[in-house]
C-alpha cells in the first residue's frame, strides 16, 4: 500500500513539474518612436468598411491569462481576440466589434467576437488635408467638423479653436 501511495505522490509531482504553462501576449497596432530625433508626419487614412463582409473569431477553448483580476483578464482576452480576428481575416481594422466573454475562474476566458471588415485606403499627410481647406471659409470648415464630429460640439456661443499648421514645402 505504501508503495502505491509513494508512486502516486511521485507521479503527481512529476506531472506538476513537467507540465508547461504557455503564455502568449498580443498587442494592437501602435507606433513607437524610440529615437526622439526621428520626426514623423501625422498621417490620415480613409477606412473602407465592407458591409458585406462580416468577420468572426471564436476561441476554440478557454485560454489562460497571467492575471489575477477579471478586468485584466478581460482586456487581455479581448485584445488577443481582436488581433487574431484581424490577422486570420486579412483585414486592416475591425469595425464596430461586438463580443461575448465567458470566464472560467479569474484567469481563463473564452471570447466570441464579430464585426465588419475595414481596409485602409488613401493614406496621406494630415497637413495636405488641412492645407486643402485653405480655399474654404473657416466658418464652413467649423460647421463641417462639428456636423461630422458631434462629440466636439461646444456650448452655444463658445469659441471654436481650430489650428491650421503652416503649409509644408
Amino acid at each position: 500500500m505504501k508503495k502505491i501511495l509513494s508512486i502516486a505522490i511521485v507521479s503527481f509531482f512529476a506531472v506538476v513539474a513537467f507540465s508547461s504553462c504557455k503564455t502568449i501576449s498580443y498587442q494592437a497596432r501602435s507606433l513607437e518612436i524610440k529615437d526622439q530625433a526621428v520626426v514623423t508626419t501625422p498621417t490620415m487614412v480613409d477606412v473602407r468598411v465592407d458591409v458585406n463582409k462580416r468577420v468572426n473569431y471564436s476561441d476554440p477553448d478557454f485560454v489562460r491569462y497571467p492575471s489575477s483580476k477579471i478586468k485584466n483578464t478581460e482586456e487581455m482576452a479581448l485584445t488577443a481576440a481582436k488581433y487574431k480576428c484581424i490577422v486570420e481575416n486579412k483585414i486592416d481594422v475591425l469595425v464596430d466589434p461586438v463580443y461575448k466573454i465567458t470566464f472560467k475562474g479569474k484567469k481563463k476566458a473564452k471570447v466570441e467576437l464579430t464585426g465588419l471588415a475595414g481596409y485602409y485606403e488613401n493614406a496621406r499627410s494630415m497637413y495636405n488635408d488641412v492645407n486643402s481647406l485653405k480655399d474654404f471659409k473657416m466658418e464652413d470648415v467649423q460647421k463641417f467638423i462639428l456636423f461630422n464630429n458631434p462629440e466636439l460640439m461646444q456650448p452655444v456661443g463658445a469659441p471654436v479653436n481650430i489650428t491650421v499648421p503652416p503649409a509644408s514645402k
